[in-house]
C-alpha cells in the first residue's frame, strides 16, 4: 500500500515492485505488502520500461503511452479468498482445489477400468483420498519409473491424473517428445501420440505458481495460457530443466522415487526431428505400457514408498492395480490391444523419421510441420500443449 510519510496513512493507492531497485525502500519498511504477483510480472516490466520522465515531478514520471487499469476483478472460492500457501523460499505458492472446484465426471474403478476411456464430458469429481499416499508406477518399454504424487499440495491435479491412469487413458502411449535443451521427456497423448493431442475433453486449474524445476519431477504440461493443463505431462530429467524457472506455472505434482536412471537413458536416446519445434523424440520409440496407482489411504507418510521396498511387502501399503485378479481376462485383452496399437505407432514413427531425417528445414515436408519461426528452448517450452 502507498501512504504519506506518516504512519497509518494508507487508504486506496497502491504500487507494484518491479525491479531490484525496490530494495531501496527497505529502510522505510512500513509500506504494507499485501499481495504477490502470480502472473504478469513481464507486463509490469514492459510498462515500467515505457517510463517517461516528467521535469519537475517529484514522483518521477509516468508510462508513455498512458496505461489504463480497465478493471480489477476478484476470484474467490466457496465464499472465501483462495488460499495462498507459502511453500518455502523462492516464491512458490500453492492454491489447492477445494471441494467446489472438482468436476462432475465419473471415477474409474480403483482397480482399473475394463476398457480404456479417452474422452470425457467433464473433469472428475473428487475420486481419491487426498490424505492418502499415491504412487504412480510407469511401466515403460525402457524400464519402470515410480513417482510419489503430491496430493496434499496439488489434490486436483493428482485426482485428475490418477483417474485418467485408472481409466487406462495412458496405456500403450508413446513418450512422444524429448528435448535435451531443457532436459525433459513428455507424454500423455493417446489420440495422436504427439503434442497436438486434443486431450480428454476438459482442462484443470493450475494449483500453484512460482515453481522451479530440477531433475526428478513429474509436471503437468500446458499451453502458454494459464489453467490449460489437462492430461499431458513431462518429466524433468537434467539440470537444463531450470531454464523453465522463469515460467513457473507448469505445476509440479510428483517426485521420482525410482527410475531417474531410466528417464536419463531415454533422454539420451533423443533423435532430433528437423522442423519439429518441440525438439524430437526418443529413438527407438518408448512406450508407456501402463501407469498403475499404488495407494495407502488414511493419513500416511511416504515412508513406505520411499523405502525402496516393494510395496506389496510393506505392511499396510495396499497396491491397487488397474488389473485385478478378477479382471485378468479383460486386462489381457486390453494389453493385446495396447500392444497392437503400440506396434502401429512405433512403425508409423519410424517411417516418419525415415522421411523427415534427410529433409532440409525449408522443404515442403518441413513446412507441413508446426513452424512459428526460430524460438529459444524456453520459448519452445512455453508453447508445450498440455492436453
Amino acid at each position: 500500500m502507498a501512504r504519506t510519510s506518516g504512519p497509518n496513512s494508507a487508504d486506496a493507492q497502491f504500487f507494484f515492485t518491479v525491479t531490484d531497485a525496490a530494495a531501496l525502500l527497505d529502510g522505510q519498511g512500513t509500506y504494507v505488502v499485501f499481495g504477490e504477483v502470480l502472473e504478469g510480472l513481464d507486463v509490469l516490466s514492459d510498462i515500467l520500461n515505457s517510463h517517461l520522465a516528467e521535469p519537475g515531478n517529484d514522483f518521477g514520471g509516468a508510462p508513455d503511452p498512458p496505461i489504463v487499469i480497465n478493471t480489477i476483478t476478484i476470484e474467490t472460492r466457496n465464499g472465501t479468498n483462495p488460499p495462498i500457501v507459502p511453500a518455502g523460499s523462492g516464491g512458490l505458492f500453492y492454491f489447492p482445489y477445494a471441494l467446489g472446484d472438482y468436476g462432475t465426471g465419473p471415477c474409474a474403478p480403483a482397480d482399473g477400468s475394463d476398457e480404456a476411456v479417452l474422452d470425457f464430458a467433464d473433469a472428475p469429481v473428487l475420486c481419491i483420498d487426498v490424505a492418502g499416499t499415491h504412487v504412480a508406477v510407469f511401466d515403460t518399454s525402457a524400464g519402470q519409473v515410480r513417482v510419489a504424487l503430491d496430493a496434499r499440495n496439488t489434490p486436483g491435479t493428482v485426482n485428475n491424473f490418477v483417474n485418467l491412469a485408472r481409466f487406462g487413458y495412458y496405456d500403450g502411449t508413446l513418450v512422444h517428445r524429448s528435448d535435451p535443451s531443457i532436459g525433459i521427456l513428455q507424454g500423455g497423448s493417446p489420440h495422436t501420440d504427439d503434442a497436438s493431442d486434443p486431450g480428454p475433453g476438459y482442462q484443470v486449474r493450475d494449483e500453484g505458481a512460482g515453481f522451479t524445476y530440477r531433475p526428478g519431477q513429474l509436471v503437468m504440461a500446458r499451453t502458454s495460457g494459464p489453467n490449460s493443463a489437462a492430461a499431458q505431462f513431462f518429466f524433468t530429467v537434467t539440470d537444463a530443466a531450470a531454464l523453465l524457472d522463469g515460467q513457473g506455472t507448469y505445476v509440479v505434482f510428483g517426485e521420482v522415487l525410482e527410475g531417474l536412471d531410466v528417464l536419463s537413458d531415454i533422454l539420451n536416446s533423443h533423435l532430433a526431428e528437423p522442423g519439429n519445434d518441440f525438439g524430437g523424440a526418443p529413438d527407438p520409440p518408448i512406450v508407456i505400457n501402463t501407469i498403475t496407482i499404488e495407494t495407502q489411504n488414511g493419513t500416511p507418510t511416504l515412508d513406505a514408498a520411499t523405502s525402496g521396498a516393494d510395496s506389496e511387502t510393506v505392511p499396510g501399503f495396499g497396491r491397487q492395480r488397474n488389473c485385478s485378479r478378477r479382471r485378468q481376462r479383460n486386462c489381457s485383452r486390453r494389453a493385446r490391444r495396447s500392444g497392437a496399437r503400440r506396434d502401429r505407432r512405433a512403425t508409423a514413427r519410424r517411417t516418419l523419421r525415415t522421411l523427415i531425417q534427410p529433409a532440409p528445414a525449408s522443404s515442403p515436408l518441413g513446412a507441413t510441420r508446426s513452424r512459428r519461426g526460430t524460438r529459444s528452448p524456453l520459448d519452445r517450452a512455453s508453447q508445450t500443449p498440455a492436453i
